[in-house]
């Protein structure tokens, strides 16, 4: 195994952060400019090179998928395009699944009273079908209570579900006893 070397390494001291050096280390405000239109021409200059390599690796692909399909039979031509068919078939008949699943469910979902019909999609499995759609959301509201929306909530201030007036005889007797002032009646 070979001994690696590693090369001395020189240690640069800085100012402390603030502080512009002095002396040689000062920076010239000239060779700062200079020192900056270099680096920008040198960042162009990359730009340039990067977008030329871009431009040639595409023509370099698209060259070679053209080579592809000139060395291809007819056959096996027509057996690529139907395979992308297929693909493209599959694609849409999984998003048209999809969208039919999503509208029974929101459908079933406002039927049997659900806080939100996309809480009920989330917890449907996901290999369920249209057809048992109303089965699992019956289950679902059972297993889940809480996403059903239930009754209104019942006021629980007992002061205002009282229809009966109170009598104003009983009011000032129940004031008298609470502060001890002793009452006459009339």
């Amino acid at each position: 195994m070979p001994d690696t070397e590693q090369a001395p390494t020189e240690m640069v001291t800085t100012a402390p952060t603030g502080e512009t050096p002095a002396g040689e280390h000062a920076p010239d405000a000239a060779a700062t400019m200079a020192e900056l239109e270099s680096t920008r021409k040198a960042l162009k200059a990359a730009n340039a090179e990067a977008a030329d390599r871009r431009k040639k690796l595409e023509a370099y692909e698209q060259a070679e998928e053209q080579r592809k399909l000139a060395e291809m039979t007819e056959v096996e031509k027509l057996q690529a395009e139907l395979k992308r068919e297929r693909d493209a078939r599959a694609a849409e008949q999984l998003d048209a699944r999809k969208a039919a699943l999503s509208h029974a469910v929101t459908l079933q979902a406002q039927t049997l009273n659900f806080h939100d019909p996309a809480d009920a999609l989330a917890f449907l499995p996901a290999d369920i079908v249209v057809d048992g759609v109303d089965d699992a959301l019956k289950e679902l509201a059972r297993a889940r209570p809480y996403l059903i929306k239930g009754s209104a909530t019942p006021d629980i201030d007992a002061g205002k579900r009282s229809t009966a007036k109170p009598n104003k005889a009983e009011q000032v007797r129940q004031a008298a006893d609470m502060f001890g002032i002793q009452v006459y009646d009339d």
